[in-house]
């Protein structure tokens, strides 16, 4: 906390900055846990990524990705 400028992404007063990225960001721009909502979009693909190859793993189907 304690960022001053615009946030970096829809470019309202940004009060954080992203604990991943280091964007500034605004309170409406940040999730829940403290990431920038483009960066809680791209975590969110690969960890949806990494469950499905450990099922697809464990079926014995290897190298999908």
């Amino acid at each position: 906390m304690g960022v001053t400028g615009l946030c970096d992404i829809c470019r309202k007063r940004a009060v954080y900055s992203c604990s991943l990225c280091g964007k500034r960001i605004c309170q409406d721009c940040m999730t829940v846990s403290g990431i920038c909502k483009p960066c809680a979009g791209g975590y969110k693909i690969e960890q949806d990524k990494k469950f499905i190859e450990t099922i697809l793993k464990g079926k014995g189907i290897d190298d999908v990705f």
